[in-house]
């Protein structure tokens, strides 16, 4: 996750405002994938992710700087309403 983020950041130059946790389809190479851990055209194994927690870690961190920001949003904006009270 700290690559995709590198990799995000510095060579497309974006910073990711959202992310979506993986939710296998019916169908699709992808949910083949996830559910056997095997890449369907080499049958090597790959790396899935299956624990909740640990995905919403990862996508904590890919996040954490537009959370960062939009904390500091939200505290910027409660500063000025009690100042205005």
């Amino acid at each position: 996750m700290v690559e995709l983020k590198n990799f995000t950041k510095h060579k497309l130059q974006i910073n990711p405002e959202q992310a979506q946790i993986f939710t296998p389809t019916p169908s699709t190479y992808s949910s083949l994938m996830y559910y056997t851990g095997l890449d369907p055209e080499t049958k090597k194994p790959i790396f899935v992710e299956k624990d909740p927690q640990k995905k919403r870690n990862k996508k904590r961190l890919l996040l954490q700087k537009i959370i960062l920001t939009l904390k500091k949003k939200e505290v910027k904006n409660e500063a000025g309403r009690s100042s205005r009270i």
